[in-house]
């Protein structure tokens, strides 16, 4: 099996009925694992009710303000019992059909409650006599999906941010490429997927960017992500994509994406797979 294969049957594997719905006023925000529905039940059951194959939050947590406190401190309970730790970073809470904004809650906490979080992806692209290149990162063996491959520049939209001051924030602080450069940017496809991730669900909306990066930069890796960057051919990244099993989950998607519609590499069938996880914004 093809790994553009695999990555198709992998981003249409999630099975909603394995798992529990999470509700806040009657509204569907995210999907829980079953053991983390009953480490709810068993310890915080004046916050959680369940009912069948739904968990609802509490109503006397009636605002954004006061559905964002009780977050924060449920956060704090879970940290001490040792259950996970806390990013320190917030993300918007949203509703999971209609990305209504409902709270904020640490970003550790959306994977626990499969709450929908979204992410910027860059395509860095550099023009050169030879054909198009792109910069190929490797992420840092210390953090999430260590030395996979990934974008140029990735990173989750924080509470506060929209997805513009999100891309210039993140290609500054992960590629230290300055806002000249940033501010040429096109927009690329949108992914929406939800899966099975480590402790719990990843429920993602990724909005891929592409950059034309001068040929005399040189990406600089600055928050410790990124551990190396390479300039590829569209060539060597499509053998990477067909041999390396070592990509980013969702960096695939991305980086396949550029190639749909900068090249003509992909065959028949990658393109088919790739227009059928893909929605042009």
């Amino acid at each position: 099996m093809s790994n553009f294969q695999q990555v198709y049957e992998y981003f249409t594997s999630f099975q909603k009925e394995k798992f529990i719905e999470f509700y806040i006023h009657n509204t569907l925000c995210g999907y829980l694992k079953e053991d983390f529905c009953t480490l709810l039940e068993q310890n915080f059951s004046s916050d959680f009710t369940r009912v069948g194959h739904k968990i609802f939050l509490s109503n006397k947590y009636s605002n954004f303000q006061e559905i964002s406190m009780f977050f924060e401190s449920l956060g704090k309970s879970l940290h001490s019992m040792k259950y996970l730790e806390l990013r320190g970073e917030y993300m918007p809470l949203l509703s999971y059909n209609n990305k209504q904004l409902i709270a904020k809650i640490d970003r550790r906490l959306t994977n626990y409650f499969g709450t929908l979080s979204e992410g910027i992806h860059v395509n860095g692209y550099v023009k050169k006599p030879s054909g198009v290149h792109l910069w190929i990162s490797k992420r840092s063996p210390f953090i999430i999906d260590p030395n996979s491959y990934d974008n140029m520049v990735a990173g989750g939209v924080s509470f506060g941010y929209s997805l513009v001051e999100t891309l210039f924030k993140e290609c500054l602080e992960e590629a230290n490429i300055p806002a000249e450069i940033v501010e040429n940017f096109t927009w690329g496809y949108k992914f929406r997927y939800t899966l099975e991730r480590y402790a719990g669900i990843r429920n993602d909306l990724v909005y891929s960017f592409n950059i034309e990066i001068p040929q005399n930069f040189i990406p600089e890796a600055l928050d410790g992500e990124v551990s190396n960057f390479y300039l590829m051919s569209l060539e060597e990244v499509y053998n990477l994509l067909k041999t390396n099993d070592n990509i980013k989950f969702n960096s695939f998607l991305v980086i396949a994406s550029f190639l749909l519609n900068n090249s003509n590499i992909l065959s028949i069938a990658e393109r088919k797979i790739i227009n059928k996880l893909a929605y042009a914004y």
